[in-house]
């Protein structure tokens, strides 16, 4: 028991439990002002005594000095009064539960800091308002409203629930990567402006206003019935968006009902139920989202008549799905230049006039795998547009179809497929082309570890890619263009290339299926390629002797001509027999690799 004015000096001091006040006079614990004094106290912390109605006790904290107490009560039944200053600053940890008796007692946070360690809810009176609070573990629940003045920080897996009530704080900061919860129904149930770190979920059954951050997690959530959730403005979110909430026909979060445009930016949205409002009215909202998209339940619409919404995907790698609920309409997708969009599951757009557009722009790559662009059973104009210089990433065995055809990966009711777009087979099966590959083409790479059969002519403006272990089959007597052919990852000469059954300069039936069709390479892309042939020997007449091709660069296997004949599918460094009759020097001919491409010859053993 404290009385008096005790001066706590010691840097570290443990006491079982603590009363202040005692007898008949006002007790102070004073915290030295050098030092950073510690207290630490396993049991209660009585800030006042209930045996006289004298008997008021004082805490008063100094910078760098902290009180550690297992719970906490200010004041007593009694109305003794207990005070807490902070006003130099100080931090008081508290791992229990704080309580305030009595309705005389006076708590000043000044610039000190209250942390908080366990499951606790916070008193409805005297202690509501703070400079700093922590919340370090469990959670957290506000008692009443409050105001935070300094910083707010929640630590991971910790939890603030502020439940009906709001929190005010014109200045606060945030820091932590924890969770703030709230279900008050007031036009600002947090401070507006602020940015949080952490994660911030509405959850209430009522209607709620989302403040303006910007948010690194924003969660909606609840059971909402007919209530809406409205976005106060714009706003950015840098990490998810998450829409789990549920509600009856008609309830909606709204995003933007100001009658103009607006813009968020939003990391990863994930909506697994609710119906989500991106304009309502002449609104209509623009979404940059940088990372991955899942729409898995409820609806995605735009109401307004005038103009569609717009999702910009403009992250790097990035996996797109919309493959739940029952509308996604009215909202225009866009992949952007430097943007990788993966389809993740199906993805379904629907809408009638003004309809959905989804375009993959210049830089843009849409990647398909097996999963499939649709028009959802409503839409009548949906449309999907590869622009110029955007690539098409395509996984269906049946490639890519005319509208009307319910195959292929893009099934939308209008399909336009630009005829310098850039085109990619990686289906990792036999694969067709489809018959809306144009007949002219940005560039186009088989990459699907097998066949890829072609069945028109095509014109390919840039590079025609066959990668290893994939083949096309060119038709029987087509005629293709290319403006380079790369094979197996290597350049090719210029002029035509086929299989060994086609009229072609260059045949191989590596990538190449046994058909007469041809392709006709107009600029040679090949490197540098060196064979020396070395094996000078003596032997005796009628021995054998070994020579060997030492071949650098190109793609094996090769074709070498040399003075003693012709060596088909030779891979570098391999022996070569020989039995001369007389003494013989052996020179290289030619030496060509897979694709055709001819080697610097040198060596002329004996």
């Amino acid at each position: 028991t404290r009385r008096s004015s005790d001066l706590v000096t010691v840097t570290n001091a443990t006491c079982a439990s603590m009363v202040i006040g005692s007898g008949n006079g006002v007790a102070t614990l004073t915290f030295a002002a050098t030092g950073s004094p510690v207290l630490t106290v396993a049991g209660n912390v009585d800030v006042g005594n209930p045996g006289n109605q004298n008997r008021d006790g004082t805490i008063t904290f100094t910078n760098g000095s902290t009180l550690i107490a297992n719970s906490l009560r200010l004041g007593t039944t009694g109305n003794q009064v207990g005070r807490i200053t902070m006003t130099a600053g100080g931090l008081l940890r508290v791992n229990g539960a704080i309580t305030v008796a009595g309705t005389s007692s006076v708590w000043t946070p000044g610039t000190g800091t209250l942390e908080l360690t366990a499951n606790n809810t916070l008193p409805n009176t005297i202690i509501t308002s703070f400079n700093n609070l922590t919340i370090s573990s469990n959670t957290t629940t506000a008692g009443r409203a409050f105001s935070v003045g300094g910083t707010l920080t929640i630590a991971s897996a910790a939890t603030l629930n502020m439940n009906t009530f709001a929190m005010t704080g014109a200045t606060l900061t945030t820091s932590g990567t924890g969770t703030v919860r709230t279900q008050n129904t007031s036009a600002t149930p947090l401070p507006t402006g602020r940015t949080w770190t952490g994660t911030v979920e509405y959850y209430g059954a009522g209607a709620q206003t989302v403040v303006v951050g910007p948010y690194t997690n924003l969660t909606i959530a609840g059971a909402r019935g007919n209530n809406d959730v409205t976005f106060a403005g714009a706003t950015n979110i840098t990490g998810n968006l998450t829409v789990s909430a549920t509600g009856n026909a008609g309830a909606q979060l709204i995003m933007n009902n100001s009658g103009t445009v607006r813009t968020f930016a939003i990391g990863n949205y994930t909506q697994t139920g609710y119906e989500v409002e991106l304009g309502s009215g002449t609104a209509a909202s623009t979404i940059n989202l940088t990372g991955n998209f899942s729409k898995t339940g409820g609806y995605l619409v735009t109401t307004t008549a005038a103009l569609n919404s717009i999702i910009n995907f403009s992250g790097t790698s990035q996996n797109i799905q919309s493959n739940g609920g029952t509308i996604t309409k009215w909202i225009n997708f866009n992949v952007l230049n430097g943007s990788v969009c993966t389809l993740g599951g199906q993805f379904n757009v629907d809408g009638s006039s003004p309809a959905s557009i989804f375009t993959v722009n210049s830089g843009g790559t849409l990647n398909c795998g097996t999963f499939n662009l649709v028009a959802a059973p409503t839409a009548t104009a949906t449309t999907f547009v590869l622009a110029t210089g955007g690539t098409l990433s395509i996984g269906s065995a049946a490639g890519i179809t005319t509208a009307g055809t319910a195959s292929g990966n893009i099934q939308t009711n209008i399909r336009t497929f630009n005829n310098a777009g850039n085109y990619i087979y990686n289906g990792g099966g036999a694969q067709a082309a489809g018959t809306a590959l144009p007949a002219t083409l940005g560039s186009l790479t088989i990459s699907n570890n097998t066949v890829l059969t072609i069945p028109t002519a095509k014109v390919v403006t840039n590079n025609f890619s066959i990668t290893t272990g994939s083949s096309t089959n060119l038709g029987t007597g087509l005629s293709h263009n290319a403006g380079t052919l790369t094979m197996g990852g290597f350049g090719s000469p210029s002029g035509s290339h086929g299989s060994t059954a086609s009229a072609a300069t260059n045949k191989n039936d590596t990538f190449f299926a046994a058909t007469t069709g041809i392709v006709t390479a107009g600029t040679g892309t090949c490197g540098a390629i060196a064979a020396v042939l070395s094996g000078d020997n003596t032997i005796c007449n009628g021995d054998n002797s070994n020579l060997s091709v030492t071949i650098t660069g190109g793609l094996s296997t090769y074709t070498v001509v040399y003075s003693g004949g012709t060596e088909n599918a030779y891979t570098s460094g391999s022996n070569i027999t020989v039995n001369p009759v007389t003494t013989t020097t052996y020179t290289l001919t030619s030496v060509n690799d897979t694709n055709g491409c001819a080697a610097t010859v040198s060596g002329a053993p004996t």
